[in-house]
This record gives C-alpha cells, sequence and structure tokens, in this order.
C-alpha cells in the first residue's frame, strides 16, 4: 500500500516567463517515485520539492513559431514512455523546445520539433570530471480531422564522466565514480582495492549512449473514448563488448556480485538515473 501527495504552483509573471513549483511526500532518497509506502511504525512522511523552475514562452505572430525554455528541476521535456524515462522523474537543468507549424491556417496541427537539453547529475568538488546528461530529440506530431493524433520522436541521450574507475591499493580517490543512484540492468564493476574482502563499491562498467525512437498513436473512437497505441525503441549504443571486457578483466577483485555482473553484461536499457 502506498500514498503520494502533491501541491503545485504555477504563476504567470509577465512577458512570457512563468513559474512553476511542487512539494510531494514520499521517499527522498528514491531519484525517480515519489511514493511513500505505507507500514514505518508511524513515523512521519517526509516532504520535499520535486519541481522548481523558471520558464520563457514564446510564440510568433502567425503561431508557426513557438519557443519554450526551461531552467531548474523541470518535468520531462521528451517524447517518451516508461522504456527510458520513468513516468515520476524530473530532470535538474536547463532545456529548450521550438516547434515550427507546417500549415500557414492552422500552424498547430502538424508541426514539428527540436528539444535539447543539458542536466547536471554530480557535481564533483574541484574536479571538470562532473557527471552529465545531454539529450536532443527531433519529431513531429500531426493531428488529424477527426481528433486523433500521431507522434514520433528521435532522440540521443548521452552521459558524461559514468564510467567506473578503479582505485589504487587502499585508495579511495575514485569513489565519487560511483553512482550515487543505480537501478536493475546495469553492468557493475568494483572498484575497491583493499585488502578486506567484505567491502566493495560497484561503479558502472560501460558508457551509456542512447539511442531512442519513440511513435505514439492516438485515436479517437468515440467522444468518450480513445485508443492510445505505443512502439519504443532504445539502444545503448555506448556499450561495447571489448571495453566492458577489458575493464572488468583489470578490476582489483571479484566480488560474487561484480562476477554476476561481469558474466551478465546488460544490453537493454533501463530507467537511467
Amino acid at each position: 500500500m502506498r500514498a503520494r501527495l502533491r501541491i503545485g504552483l504555477d504563476a504567470d509573471l509577465g512577458w512570457g516567463w512563468s513559474l512553476g513549483a511542487r512539494i510531494t511526500s514520499g521517499n527522498l532518497r528514491d531519484a525517480v517515485s515519489t511514493n511513500q509506502t505505507l507500514g514505518n511504525t508511524g513515523a512521519r512522511y517526509q516532504t520535499g520539492f520535486d519541481l522548481g523552475y523558471l520558464k520563457w514562452y514564446h510564440n510568433s505572430p502567425t503561431g508557426r513559431h513557438v519557443v519554450n525554455a526551461w531552467g531548474g528541476r523541470i518535468p520531462n521535456p521528451w517524447l517518451s514512455t516508461d522504456l527510458v524515462w520513468d513516468p515520476d522523474l524530473t530532470f535538474e537543468g536547463v532545456a529548450a523546445n521550438y516547434r515550427f507549424g507546417l500549415v500557414r491556417d492552422d500552424p498547430y496541427s502538424h508541426y514539428v520539433f527540436l528539444t535539447v537539453g543539458a542536466f547536471p547529475l554530480q557535481e564533483v568538488e574541484l574536479s571538470t570530471k562532473d557527471k552529465w546528461l545531454y539529450g536532443s530529440q527531433l519529431g513531429f506530431e500531426w493531428k488529424f480531422a477527426g481528433g486523433s493524433r500521431l507522434r514520433f520522436g528521435a532522440a540521443y541521450y548521452q552521459y558524461d564522466n559514468i564510467v567506473g574507475q578503479d582505485n589504487i591499493l587502499d585508495g579511495t580517490l575514485n569513489d565519487f565514480t560511483a553512482p550515487q543512484f543505480v537501478q536493475k540492468g546495469n553492468s557493475l564493476i568494483d572498484i575497491r582495492n583493499d585488502a578486506d574482502t567484505s567491502t566493495q563499491l560497484l561503479a558502472l562498467a560501460a558508457d551509456y549512449h542512447i539511442a531512442n525512437a519513440t511513435l505514439a498513436f492516438d485515436y479517437r473512437v468515440s467522444p468518450g473514448y480513445r485508443l492510445a497505441l505505443t512502439a519504443d525503441y532504445a539502444r545503448n549504443i555506448g556499450f561495447k563488448d571489448e571495453d566492458v571486457a577489458a575493464l572488468t578483466r583489470s578490476a582489483p577483485r571479484c566480488s560474487a556480485i561484480a562476477l554476476l555482473a561481469r558474466t551478465r553484461h546488460a544490453r537493454t536499457v533501463t530507467k537511467p538515473s
């Protein structure tokens, strides 16, 4: 059994500017879900901001050119499904979207769009090895006279500085290369290098450069019913067998969990943090 409470605010600041914010209950240590599991011995729920951003919007006089730009902790700017991005996930950084209407008399019926974004994942003090996510998506939307809609988006998402690096003997300098949050399906290595066989620190063994194509068709069956069909494809083109094999062979030691990760490399894209 789970519960969740959200309280949001949208404020129009004028001149195309607006402010968005949202407070939510739930587990603040989970980067994806804000659901609160019931049954924690009466402990009170945590609350925190999962949205807080400035937005700028501009529409040309003809309506054919539309620009949206966000900065802060923003909603998901991508056309996507939960194959790559969980619906509860919010993004921290900057993003912009440009739309161009293809029909002069009805610019909102058929248009192409381009979305770009840059999102810092982890700030590393006094270092140039901060972890980042960069993304871009090109697509179109086509609305039919009966109320149905077809959407398509081709996206590329690139993570920088996320592959784990082995520590020197008894060192901890590269501990920061381990992810602060990880989900199932990742190929991992143990980057600890000490004489204590009971300690381990698992880090990602492969780059994540994700090519993603999403197709969504929303069919209006009747005024009260709609049928939605979605096809989504994602591939981590940053995964290279030889690079992962070389990295796992050079690992200082092999724990049971790390061994499992080395022999069963994940080729599918799970929900990245």
